[in-house]
């Protein structure tokens, strides 16, 4: 996984991706990304679209938050 995140600022939605891959899927990873904004608020699963989660979050107040994704789907058996 890989997440990125524009500049929180304070009331403003700030823009989250989540890009989910493994070369082991073909052709593309499916599931669900759960995103927690570390201010208390979090998503429900968010079903993938290409590999990729995007949602907005808006702060209403300062501080530090740590994001968190985590991905549920595709499992790999060897």
């Amino acid at each position: 996984m890989t997440m990125g995140i524009t500049l929180p600022l304070i009331n403003q939605p700030a823009s989250v991706q989540v890009v989910v891959s493994n070369p082991e899927f073909s052709p593309v990873p499916t599931g669900a990304v759960t995103i927690d904004f570390g201010d208390g608020d979090s998503t429900g699963p968010v079903a993938l679209t290409n590999m990729l989660v995007s949602v907005t979050h808006t702060y209403t107040a300062p501080g530090e938050f740590a994001i968190t994704a985590n991905y549920s789907g595709d499992e790999f058996h060897t």
